[in-house]
C-alpha cells in the first residue's frame, strides 16, 4: 500500500469517530442499559454544545483533507 492509500484510511476512521461522537452527543445512538442512558444523559447535559461543535469542526476538517486528495 502506498502513504496515500494508509492516509485515507486514518482519516476515513476519524471521520467515522467524530461522526460517531456527534450522533452519541445529540442523543440519536443510545445505549442499551438503562444504567448507560443515564450516564448518556448526565453526559449530554453537561457537555452538549462543546462537544457538538468540535464533533462537527473535526468532521469538516476531515472531510476537507478528504476531498483535497482527489483534487
Amino acid at each position: 500500500m502506498e502513504a496515500i492509500d494508509i492516509g485515507l484510511i486514518f482519516e476515513a476512521a476519524i471521520l467515522a469517530m467524530a461522526t460517531y461522537v456527534y450522533l452519541f452527543a445529540t442523543g440519536i445512538i443510545k445505549p442499551k442499559s438503562r444504567e448507560g442512558q443515564q450516564k448518556q444523559q448526565s453526559f449530554i447535559q453537561q457537555n452538549n454544545r462543546i462537544v457538538r461543535i468540535l464533533a462537527l469542526a473535526i468532521m469538516a476538517i476531515t472531510t476537507i483533507n478528504i476531498m483535497l486528495r482527489f483534487f
